[in-house]
């Protein structure tokens, strides 16, 4: 946080290109996701409401896909949920100088470039951490340098417990298991590198369920 964001180049599924540097003097948020990972789907209707909240305002809202299976289309699975925010293609291409290894993974970005907020898993308070954050950002005097170096977002960090990620998905179940999360397919498989371990996946499955984001 208050270091200057790293720059990247991405398209759409349009193939229309966007960069972050075109965005200077807009609050920029990213969320990095993946159609095949439960927590970044439970994350994608806060992200909706601030776009919803904020796009007329001068904030940007991007969703980066994180390592999609071949022939998926991100954006057309966004609509199917409602979201209405751009989708960006191949997200891993300029996940690491962002310190993304997992995902989902949310970033606020300022005026100047620089980032305000970041957390680098699911958390059920994202709505109202990043509404703070920005609602930091469009108070803060123009020119204000040092400004971020008072914001009070935190950096929250990949939470390891036994070694094994939380609220997040290290990486895609294989091919054949197909793009979307099954719960029903995971009950006490452990892929290699994947978060669906039967508690993770119980614990996914009630929280889908009480928000009204059940199988599809």
């Amino acid at each position: 946080v208050g270091q200057p964001a790293p720059e990247w180049v991405l398209l759409d599924h349009l193939g229309k290109q966007y960069r972050l540097s075109d965005h200077r003097g807009e609050i920029v948020v990213l969320n990095f996701w993946a159609s095949w990972c439960g927590y970044s789907k439970l994350g994608i209707p806060a992200i909706q409401k601030i776009h919803e909240k904020y796009n007329a305002r001068g904030v940007r809202i991007f969703g980066v896909s994180f390592q999609e299976f071949e022939g998926a289309d991100p954006a057309a699975y966004l609509r199917s949920m409602g979201a209405q925010f751009v989708v960006l293609l191949s997200g891993e291409t300029v996940a690491a100088p962002y310190r993304v290894k997992a995902v989902p993974a949310y970033y606020v970005i300022d005026q100047e470039g620089r980032v305000a907020y970041a957390a680098l898993e699911y958390n059920p308070d994202l709505s109202a951490q990043v509404e703070q954050a920005i609602e930091r950002l469009l108070r803060r005097p123009e020119g204000d340098d040092h400004a971020e170096r008072r914001l009070s977002a935190r950096v929250i960090e990949v939470q390891l417990v036994n070694g094994r990620l939380t609220r997040g998905c290290t990486r895609r179940p294989p091919e054949h298991e197909g793009p979307r999360v099954n719960r029903s397919r995971y009950p006490d498989k452990r892929n290699e590198g994947s978060l669906f371990f039967s508690r993770a996946t119980r614990e996914i499955g009630a929280l889908l369920d009480r928000r009204g984001f059940g199988e599809r």
